[in-house]
């Protein structure tokens, strides 16, 4: 099976495309579930980096390298074990794994069933994937480690209500727990609409400025009986929340530092209790593992009757905003494509590529394949394969994913929805006319103004750019015979269009090439 697996810890740049054994048939409690989707949580990054230090002997004993990451995951169940009572073969689930298995970054995982749930109903793969390991650690910390009461007169104070967890938790805490006083704390204009619209709180503050000044002025009917710590340092936030905790109260962090200094602060003189939530601990020591399960089955009907609202959303953006941005990397856009049902696979002999989608629900792209004769001839619907046509690979576009593309590399759009009757093609005066691309100060003018003027609709659209001097072809295969050395040698683009110099972007991953 094919996975993205860490061959050695640290930099991005260590993550590798793998094909590995598929694992064997699920036993005891465990199923053998068909990945749709998974997602990227901040602990993927510290594992896959080789810092992550939540436990002691980590690494010891996750598996051995090459390791797959991924904790949250959604997909179909293929076979049970013979302990399994509760799921069966073609049953859509939703999990948060265990940091001591191989993870959801593959095309098959093992899984225990006993942490699993029924994916929601009204979510697709995408937004259910994104739920378990946020919405498990903001359950367990409000109730199980703080022990917040059900229509309790108390209030609670969360750091970082617009993060993942600190959105969720404030849900949690309003919709679910029926706190009347919600606090969270965000610091730009969207993160605060976010934080009340979506995450239901109360109250905002700025966490850059004096918390125990700004929650004093709030004169709250009902006193601060929790604070709930999702953001780091925790240590810096130790005083604040125990100055703004009520006697008896609680406290809650999921990020730890090297030094947690309680000493001085008023912790003992009000009696607080400090506590920790981490989501791994249930399935690291092998303990109350059902209550994951419970707690996903539980968020399910929660979501499909609309009492709680998941945190997955397309991004929304200005055309002109990429523009700048991949100029300010030395690429200049040069078109805006709307797509029909399907377009021939090609590659560009002369520079290397990047497409951004920018509006509709998805497409599939595939790479590194040319269309057979058949296709050219219109005996095929989109997509399909004929004539030996084999190999490459299909990836899901959606809004707000980036594709680079080296000089070379076929590809090919098809099925997209919504779909235009026939390929829609956007492109300046001077693309046009088959000039260069060069760095003129009022061709750049003319040009923004040209793609501000195009409307970007409800069906899939992309955007294309090139580095500066790049002028693009539109090779089908065939014409390189004999001189391919001619696109091996495009020189690599100075700057990743997005990343910049990062050495996450094609810097750190096309070297030596």
């Amino acid at each position: 099976m094919h996975a993205i697996a860490v061959t050695e810890y640290g930099p991005i740049t260590n993550l590798k495309s793998i094909d590995i054994p598929k694992p064997s048939d699920p036993q005891g409690h465990d199923i053998l579930v068909r990945m749709k989707a998974c997602s990227v949580n901040p602990v993927d990054t510290k594992a896959r980096a080789g810092t992550y230090d939540d436990y002691p002997d980590y690494y010891q004993r996750t598996p051995k390298l090459p390791q797959i990451l991924g904790f949250d995951g959604a997909g179909v169940i293929e076979s049970v074990g013979s302990a399994v009572k509760n799921f069966k073969s073609g049953d859509e689930v939703y999990y948060a794994g265990s940091p001591i298995r191989q993870g959801s970054n593959a095309e098959y995982q093992l899984v225990d069933s006993r942490a699993v749930a029924l994916k929601p109903k009204s979510l697709d793969w995408e937004q259910a994937a994104a739920m378990p390991l946020t919405w498990i650690t903001a359950y367990e910390a409000l109730v199980e480690r703080m022990e917040i009461q059900k229509n309790e007169l108390a209030g609670i104070l969360i750091i970082n209500g617009a993060g993942g967890v600190g959105s969720v938790a404030s849900q949690i805490a309003r919709r679910v727990l029926n706190l009347p006083v919600v606090v969270t704390t965000a610091s730009r204009e969207e993160t605060v609409s976010f934080s009340k619209d979506v995450g239901g709180a109360t109250h905002t503050i700025d966490h850059h400025q004096d918390i125990t000044e700004q929650v004093d002025k709030l004169k709250l009917d009902v006193p601060i009986k929790y604070v709930f710590i999702t953001h780091t340092p925790t240590s810096g936030y130790l005083a604040p929340a125990a100055k703004i905790c009520a006697p008896f109260g609680r406290v809650c962090s999921i990020v730890q530092d090297k030094e947690m200094p309680m000493y001085g602060t008023e912790f003992m003189a009000k009696s607080l209790t400090f506590v920790w939530a981490l989501l791994g601990t249930k399935p690291y020591y092998g303990v109350d593992i059902e209550s994951h399960g419970r707690i996903l089955k539980e968020l399910a009907q929660m979501l499909d009757d609309g009492l709680l609202r998941d945190l997955v959303s397309s991004p929304t953006f200005k055309t002109t905003q990429i523009l700048d941005l991949y100029a300010s990397n030395g690429w200049q856009t040069q078109w805006i494509a709307k797509y029909g049902l399907d377009i021939q696979s090609h590659y560009h002999s002369t520079t290397h590529e990047a497409m951004t989608v920018i509006s509709g629900e998805g497409a599939t792209i595939r790479f590194g394949v040319a269309d057979s004769p058949s296709w050219t001839q219109g005996k095929h619907s989109p997509g399909d394969r004929a004539d030996g046509e084999e190999g490459g690979i299909d990836i899901e576009a959606r809004i707000g994913d980036v594709f680079i593309i080296p000089a070379g590399v076929s590809h090919k759009t098809f099925l997209p929805k919504p779909h235009n009757e026939k390929l829609g093609f956007y492109q300046p005066k001077d693309v046009e006319e088959g000039l260069a691309a060069e760095i003129d100060d009022e061709k750049e003018r003319e040009r923004r103004k040209f793609f501000e003027s195009v409307e970007i609709e409800k069906n899939f659209m992309m955007m294309g750019a090139y580095p500066y001097g790049g002028v693009w072809d539109f090779a089908v295969g065939g014409e390189h015979n004999g001189k391919e050395g001619e696109v091996w040698h495009v020189k690599v683009p100075r700057k990743d269009p997005v990343l910049g110099d990062g050495e996450e972007g094609i810097l750190g991953l096309w070297q030596g090439i």
